[in-house]
């Protein structure tokens, strides 16, 4: 894998990130405010579902 490939990935996540705040930027923030009420415990839950998927996912395409 090449440094461009991994500096493209970077720039998509980075892009996609970015299109809530910047569009919808009061339900970002609600969205933000009622996540950080939630249980620690379900978020680091929810966080190891997202890098497993993305971790099978590279696995799977490259």
């Amino acid at each position: 894998m090449s440094l461009q490939v991994i500096v493209v990935a970077l720039a998509l996540v980075l892009i996609i990130e970015g299109i809530g705040p910047l569009f919808f930027t009061h339900k970002w923030q609600s969205y933000l405010f009622d996540l950080s009420k939630q249980n620690p415990e379900i978020l680091r839950r929810l966080a190891g579902c997202m890098v497993t998927v993305g971790v099978v996912l590279m696995i799977i395409f490259l």
